[in-house]
């Protein structure tokens, strides 16, 4: 993070009918602040997909190709 720059947040409620923007400036941070932004995950770094994760994704990649198939097989019936 470079001190002057500045955060954009976008903030809705659950309906999405209300959006709040709202801009923070970053400038005067230090270390410290740097270390407690990360601690909230706030421009976090990016991770490592993990094995299981990566599995669970080709499971429901193949079953989104099967219910896919099935949709076209019933909508070429009529």
């Amino acid at each position: 993070m470079i001190a002057g720059n500045k955060a954009y947040v976008k903030i809705q409620n659950d309906r999405r009918s209300e959006i709040v923007d709202f801009n923070v400036s970053l400038s005067g941070f230090t270390a410290k602040s740097k270390k407690a932004l990360s601690a909230c995950s706030f421009n976090p770094k990016a991770r490592e997909i993990t094995p299981e994760d990566k599995a669970r994704l080709r499971e429901i990649s193949s079953e989104l190709k099967k219910l896919q198939s099935e949709k076209t097989s019933i909508l070429s019936k009529y």
